[in-house]
């Protein structure tokens, strides 16, 4: 298949071996490589996949940046439009689009590898934090489950010697009440008479 009758095919040289070279860098393309990859070459546009011309004048560069994005200007201030249009004129549309459907895939195809790397990175470090958040607080529900225990514990014996109290202060009072009631008690088989009535209180207990 021939090539194209695009200009910049001038701008590189024929090889013994099939291969060609920039006429201003001295850059090597493989046989068969296209015309867009030569033109991305010379335009000094990066994130293509192709190396970048480093001795490529200015009006050559423009040209090959306006042939590959549609004329759209990259700088305000460029070479004149007389020479700019030498080499954008006989740029064919269809490969124009071509060229930039090709590097917007691969584009969004390096963002999507990049995004997908920093979400795993993200969600990884999140799941460590959320581990270590989660081991925190199991620790945190041992203690304060022992020391409700504990203290479950300690109010199990206290309601114990309450009500071990409270009968014990219950049997004195009937006791009292009986003596009471009775006026007196005896003594060395005497009645004894009491002037005042005798009350149980919680006082009498010792702990």
């Amino acid at each position: 298949m021939g090539r194209s009758d695009d200009p910049f095919w001038k701008e590189v040289e024929d090889m013994n071996d099939g291969s060609m070279k920039c006429k201003f860098c001295g850059h090597l393309f493989a046989n068969g490589t296209s015309i867009s990859r030569i033109k991305w070459h010379l335009s000094g546009e990066r994130g293509r996949g192709v190396g970048i011309c480093g001795g490529v004048p200015k009006k050559v560069q423009e040209a090959a940046f306006l042939a590959m994005n549609g004329g759209n200007k990259r700088h305000k201030s460029i070479a004149s439009s007389s020479n700019v249009n030498d080499y954008a004129i006989s740029t064919c549309p269809q490969e124009q689009d071509n060229a930039v459907l090709v590097n917007l895939a691969g584009d969004a195809g390096r963002m999507q590898v990049g995004v997908q790397g920093m979400e795993q990175g993200d969600l990884m470090a999140q799941v460590t934090q959320l581990r270590k958040d989660n081991n925190q607080i199991l620790t945190t529900i041992n203690v304060t489950t022992q020391h409700y225990l504990n203290i479950e514990a300690e109010n199990s014996i206290l309601r114990a010697r309450t009500m071990e109290l409270s009968h014990r202060l219950d049997s004195i009072n009937e006791i009292l009440n009986y003596i009471n009631t009775s006026n007196g008690i005896f003594e060395n088989d005497h009645l004894i008479y009491l002037n005042q009535p005798i009350i149980a209180s919680p006082d009498l207990f010792q702990y």
